[in-house]
């Protein structure tokens, strides 16, 4: 599964091949219908946008939904800004906010600081939570949690790439 995720990838990005959306698709759909939450996503965004392949939001939606259902995060942040703008759905602020909350307490730093910022009561004065979030944000390289805590004299530790891990749920 690693290796057909990866070959996706290289298409997709045009790393060492040239670029090919249609093959990447073509991949991470294959990765997706072996149960691979990441080929889902991908797979998905690849067709809401229309990238490589004829757009296809319903069914899009539908891989983000399964893979957010699985348990994916990055999947969960894209159905945030999906219903957040109403992008091929009706637009729907309280899903919006759920799918990014399910996302922060799946572990996605950049969900984690979206999040936060969404519902912070006071910017200038958070609690020692919600610091504890933004340093939690800082770990993912979130470079909006670094310069706010930077903004409230909060010393910043950033993190090297290998501190930070990999993975499906950290970006």
């Amino acid at each position: 599964m690693t290796a057909i995720l990866e070959i996706a990838q290289l298409h997709g990005m045009g790393y060492g091949t040239p670029l090919d959306q249609e093959l990447a698709y073509q991949y991470f759909n294959e990765a997706a219908q072996l149960g691979s939450t990441v080929g889902m996503r991908e797979a998905a965004r690849l067709l809401v946008a229309g990238l490589g392949v004829p757009r296809d939001a319903a069914v899009g939606i539908a891989w983000l939904e399964r893979a957010a259902s699985l348990g994916e995060t990055g999947a969960m942040r894209d159905l945030s800004i999906l219903y957040g703008e109403g992008y091929e759905v009706p637009q729907d602020s309280e899903r919006s906010l759920y799918w990014l909350r399910q996302a922060k307490e799946g572990g996605h730093h950049q969900a984690s600081y979206e999040y936060l910022a969404m519902t912070i009561a006071d910017r200038t004065n958070p609690t020692e939570e919600e610091i504890e979030i933004l340093k939690y944000a800082v770990e993912g390289k979130v470079k909006e949690a670094t310069e706010w805590l930077i903004e409230l004299g909060i010393e910043v530790h950033e993190t090297t790439d290998e501190e930070a891990g990999e993975g499906t749920n950290g970006h």
